[in-house]
């Protein structure tokens, strides 16, 4: 075993445990913030979103890479629509490190042809599902960004059905 193993593995030992409630606590806030997102309103463009509270999910998978989201249910046209938002870590080849998304498991939104969309979003179809994402810079505001992706994927959804 290297020297530079030994020691990384000597102090682990000892900071595993604090290491896991700092993970734990992130994950918690981060799901928090994004359910007050969420919640911050009723509609995003033609979303009505139901008055059921969105629910957190957090979700670790080493070949999708890492994500902690929150959903929420509504309508577009009276239409039923899910809409996930989250934060997406090392995803997949080609997308960047760190990403803010918005998607949906709704048939209303997928396999259909990704339309115009404005800088700075972007469009990753994962052959199941499209994400409309952004990078998130240094100075990033959660509900600004998080509403330009709904309104962006509620109206695109609007436009392809």
């Amino acid at each position: 075993m290297a020297a530079s193993e030994a020691e990384f593995l000597k102090a682990g030992v000892h900071r595993y445990a604090e290491a896991c409630d700092t993970i734990r606590a992130f994950q918690e806030a981060l799901a928090g913030r994004l359910m007050a997102v969420l919640n911050a309103k009723t509609s995003f463009g033609d979303f009505q979103r139901d008055v059921r509270l969105p629910k957190p999910q957090d979700k670790d998978h080493t070949h999708w890479g890492r994500w902690i989201a929150a959903t929420a249910t509504g309508t577009v046209n009276r239409r039923a629509l899910e809409v996930e938002i989250g934060v997406w870590w090392y995803g997949r080849e080609g997308l960047p490190p760190v990403m803010f998304y918005v998607s949906s498991t709704d048939g209303m939104f997928q396999k259909r042809p990704v339309p115009s969309l404005p800088p700075p979003i972007r469009a990753y179809d994962d052959s199941k599902r499209i994400y409309l994402y952004v990078e998130p810079g240094e100075e990033f505001d959660f509900d600004h960004e998080f509403d330009l992706l709904i309104r962006t994927f509620v109206s695109s959804c609007v436009k392809t059905a």
